[in-house]
């Protein structure tokens, strides 16, 4: 082959390689801007977020509804027994319907996350406030997968409200609360699970999140 075929021909096999990537890329980014951010699957979201992580052990009859990202730093998930719409469940937040478990996983970045200190004295000082100022609640310390976390059990009025109105009247309300479990990773990942089932089954769930 002379060197003008050679110089025709190795163009042409770049510029089938340019176009093929192109093309690749083009799949890729139609594949992630045709998501449903709201109520993803759990390996769609694994596959465009860095620190998220998925249980693999669920109470039985359960299963992750939806994946959810707020932001590139905050990823929302429902695990449910029930089959659930896609935007119904992200209301829900902290207070659950249902027998739903909620999980918020979140990146702490900056100076913000320095400032905050280590995670294993912020559980321990949060638990030790809860049970200052509530100890109905009786928060509990865990050690899940190695990182620091807290959890308390749902209960009946055990929650209070308080409303000062600064002319001496104050006002106290109990509500119901569900049960509880706040993880802190060292590398300043939170992980918060919300749910009306038991602490032991929170706890389960935490232990599997890989």
């Amino acid at each position: 082959m002379d060197r003008k075929n050679t110089i025709l021909f190795g163009s042409i096999i770049i510029a089938a390689i340019v176009a093929t990537v192109f093309s690749i890329g083009a799949v890729n980014s139609t594949s992630v801007s045709n998501l449903n951010r709201d109520c993803m699957t759990a390996e769609q979201a694994k596959g465009i977020t860095t620190f998220n992580k998925i249980p693999t052990v669920l109470p039985q009859g359960y299963s992750i509804q939806c994946v959810a990202l707020d932001s590139d730093n905050e990823v929302d998930m429902l695990i449910s027994d029930r089959t659930v719409e896609s935007n119904e469940w992200q209301s829900e937040s902290v207070n659950p319907s249902g027998n739903n478990i909620f999980l918020h996983q979140t990146m702490e970045t900056g100076v913000d996350y320095k400032e905050l200190g280590n995670a294993e004295k912020r559980i321990r000082d949060t638990i030790a406030e809860i049970n200052e100022h509530n100890p109905s609640i009786n928060a509990k310390y865990y050690l899940i997968n190695g990182m620091p976390a807290y959890g308390t059990d749902s209960c009946k009025n055990c929650g209070i409200q308080t409303a000062d109105f600064g002319d001496g009247t104050m006002i106290k309300q109990t509500y119901d609360v569900p049960s509880k479990l706040k993880i802190i990773s060292d590398d300043g990942v939170r992980y918060s699970f919300y749910g009306n089932v038991p602490l032991d089954d929170l706890v389960k769930i935490g232990n599997s999140l890989q």
